[in-house]
């Protein structure tokens, strides 16, 4: 299943001490596989921070020997070994801690009901860090790559920017503007075109010109944007 020993189950009879019963295994092999599944990791830690089950996925966020990983395995040391690596999750603050400073606060973190980080340590990957603890003192932390969705919010933000300076351009020329998409639909107009009709910009806004302008001219502009639509000049 694992190359990382799975936390022990029930003892019954004949078992030895690290033998972990079928029910146990089978628990282990499905948190396996939704990791995989959901691109994530887990950890699980018990009351003492010490380790009960590390998923196979996680050397993909923490890129560390698996003698890192084996079941009893205190937290601190773990997060000793990320911070050995180079890798200081927590933001560029946390970054700037002294070792000691960072182990502190990373097992506060994990002490934490809920806690929730989201970190790049090269500007390009991004891992958002779910750390629980419940009541009973077990805790976990789940390790997602969110960087596509981080990738896509960039790029609605740039669209966004981009369409926001475009209204700005738009609304500071002297004379009418309109702006239609491949259906002759409206989808830009300027201050000037709204006032010259008397109309707001959301009523001018998915319209057809003939909605808005007297039909004979609506349909000298329609010919003539239909026409640069088709040979593009």
């Amino acid at each position: 299943m694992s190359e990382f020993p799975p936390a022990p189950g029930d003892r019954k009879g004949h078992e030895g001490p690290d033998t972990p019963s079928p029910e146990a295994s089978l628990d282990l092999a499905l948190m396996d596989a939704v990791a995989e599944a959901f691109q994530a990791a887990f950890l699980i830690y018990d009351r003492n921070d010490e380790l009960i089950f590390a998923s196979r996925t996680i050397t993909n966020f923490l890129p560390l020997p698996s003698a890192h990983f084996q079941r009893g395995n205190r937290l601190r040391h773990l997060l000793g070994a990320t911070y050995d690596l180079g890798l200081r999750a927590g933001g560029p603050e946390m970054a700037a801690l002294s070792r000691d400073e960072w182990l502190t606060r990373q097992i506060a973190a994990h002490w934490k009901e809920r806690y929730e980080v989201q970190v790049s340590e090269d500007g390009k990957r991004w891992t958002r860090y779910s750390k629980r603890r419940l009541p009973s003192g077990y805790g976990f932390c789940m390790m997602t790559d969110i960087s596509e969705q981080k990738r896509r919010e960039e790029q609605w933000r740039a669209d966004v920017e981009r369409v926001q300076l475009t209204e700005e351009i738009l609304d500071n020329l002297a004379h009418p503007v309109f702006v239609q998409d491949r259906n002759l639909q409206l989808v830009a107009v300027n201050k000037v075109f709204c006032s010259a009709l008397s109309i707001g910009a959301d009523s001018a806004l998915g319209a057809d010109l003939r909605r808005i302008l007297d039909a004979d001219l609506a349909d000298d502009l329609q010919t003539v944007s239909r026409a640069v639509l088709e040979s593009g000049v």
